[in-house]
């Protein structure tokens, strides 16, 4: 058990380290003249501009901006946006809804998803279990930034059935439908992995016993 956590915690290590990495060297690649890009169309002076590079080791190779990157990554410092606002702070004050909308969306794809595949697999060839298979190949075949403005625009503005939008302090029913729209992908492939375990659990010999025990008792009882 301690060697599959630690085998585990290894290779998340270098997952994301390599993630990183890769995301940052796609950002260096496409970098043409990020201080000009962050001042937009006004003019850079030329003292101000050499501050800005040593600044963000700008002049630096990229193995070395990428472990500036790093160091910074790790203690905390996860920069600042355009604006100049910090983007730790930005992220401490989101994550109570991103917690709130994950946890909802999580809880739908659940009690949605694992009930449907249970009763799609006990009544398995019925009517449900082909609604079923089709509504879920249809939500796994659908991206979440397609169905996301579709719902928004259906349910949202013409219907009036949810809130179109999200505030800064959102009600749980204002998260109600992006925690659907989230849900949607993990509900699919709960109520199909649900299906198949719940089908192969009523073939297996354990359950055609007690399936015959219990017939063979009710006969002999109704003799």
């Amino acid at each position: 058990m301690i060697r599959y956590i630690v085998r585990r915690l290894l290779q998340g290590v270098l997952t994301f380290f390599g993630a990183t990495f890769v995301v940052y060297a796609l950002m260096f690649a496409n970098q043409d003249d990020p201080l000009q890009a962050l001042a937009g169309e006004k003019p850079i002076a030329d003292n101000v501009r050499q501050a800005l590079t040593e600044r963000y080791h700008l002049n630096e190779p990229f193995i070395v901006q990428y472990g500036y990157y790093m160091k910074n990554l790790i203690s905390g410092d996860f920069g600042k946006t355009l604006v100049g606002r910090d983007i730790g702070d930005l992220l401490w004050q989101s994550w109570p809804v991103t917690a709130q909308l994950a946890l909802m969306a999580v809880v739908f794809a659940a009690l949605i998803g694992i009930t449907a595949g249970v009763v799609a697999g006990i009544r398995r060839g019925g009517i449900f279990d082909n609604i079923t298979l089709i509504i879920t190949l249809v939500l796994i075949s659908i991206p979440i930034v397609v169905l996301a403005p579709l719902l928004q625009l259906f349910l949202g503005v013409q219907i009036s059935l949810f809130p179109p939008t999200a505030g800064a302090n959102p009600s749980f029913y204002a998260l109600l439908l992006p925690a659907i729209v989230l849900g949607t992908g993990s509900l699919a492939t709960y109520s199909r992995l649900t299906r198949t375990s719940v089908v192969e659990n009523l073939r297996a010999d354990y359950v055609r016993t007690a399936k015959a025990k219990g017939l063979t008792r009710n006969r002999v009882i109704g003799v």
